[in-house]
């Protein structure tokens, strides 16, 4: 009997290659889940997030999520922890829309932020509007997180508040880009400068998790105390690009959780200062002057 040649073997194996593809799903297929959203009571909205896949069980389990209201009964001066150590860059971005918010994306390095001399590499950033954290049981406007990823995975987010007046810098330089996606998905931006930080800004720092699922914990958050200005008409831009939705998950409990603020000057009795804090808070002018000026 003759012996199958090559090309029989060729076209068995393309046979059994194609039988597999088709009897198993792909791994987008196999991790796809629908789409959550933040309407309270919708059956996809924040209280079911960790009901609509197993990954995301932290949504409804965890006991240190975030977003969290920064308020004076949990807040313990500690100058231990340093200033915030930034070492940013201009460097190519591309901008895109999901379906819940618009995203800068640093193609290149954009740079990094260092934690206990560990280096966390600036990956993107977004905005949430209303503000996700809450300070002294203030919403804003609008939040800007600037997320970095350390070489071994852990997560580090700068978290950013603003208050309506003039236009945000930042922002303004991706206005027109901005615009484009309100009828693109994507769109490159060229070289994006990342915001400025402060040498040396006051900041409340805890631990918390990602506000979106999987709901990750163990996120180390960095909220800068001063509340920066963006304009009324720069925050309807962000939102009419996601259909003006609402993209803010509710106040997650503190469970006992401790939040450090780092300051230039810890007066040793640092609570009675909290109602200069808020005074900070509020105004670049007395920032400056409270804040600031030593006496």
């Amino acid at each position: 009997m003759r012996k199958p040649g090559a090309p029989f073997f060729l076209f068995l194996c393309a046979c059994l290659t194609l039988f597999i593809l088709q009897a198993r799903p792909s791994s987008s297929q196999a991790i796809e889940v629908k789409d959550f959203d933040y309407h309270e009571g919708s059956e996809t909205g924040p209280g079911h997030w960790g009901e609509m896949n197993e990954n995301w069980a932290a949504c409804k389990d965890g006991k240190d999520q975030s977003p969290i209201d920064i308020n004076s009964e949990n807040i313990q001066v500690n100058q231990s922890i340093g200033s915030l150590i930034t070492s940013y860059g201009i460097s190519h971005a591309i901008m895109h829309k999901s379906s819940h918010g618009i995203i800068v994306n640093w193609t290149e390095g954009a740079g990094s932020l260092s934690i206990d001399g560990k280096a966390y590499v600036l990956e993107q950033c977004h905005w949430h509007s209303p503000s996700e954290h809450k300070l002294f049981g203030e919403r804003y406007p609008l939040e800007l997180h600037m997320v970095h990823r350390s070489s071994d995975g852990d997560i580090a987010v700068i978290s950013i508040m603003y208050q309506f007046g003039p236009p945000d810098p930042f922002l303004f330089k991706l206005m027109k880009f901005v615009a484009i996606l309100v009828t693109n998905d994507v769109v490159p931006a060229g070289l994006v400068p990342p915001p400025l930080m402060e040498i040396g800004c006051p900041y409340y720092r805890y631990i918390g998790s990602l506000t979106t699922p999987p709901c990750t914990e163990g996120v180390t958050w960095s909220l800068i105390q001063e509340v920066r200005f963006v304009s009324k008409k720069q925050v309807r831009m962000l939102r009419s690009a996601v259909h003006g939705e609402n993209n803010a998950r509710p106040i997650q409990p503190i469970n006992g959780r401790t939040i450090f603020l780092y300051k230039p000057w810890a007066p040793e009795e640092h609570m009675k200062y909290f109602d200069r804090e808020n005074l900070c808070r509020k105004s670049s002018i007395l920032k400056w002057l409270l804040c600031h000026r030593h006496h």
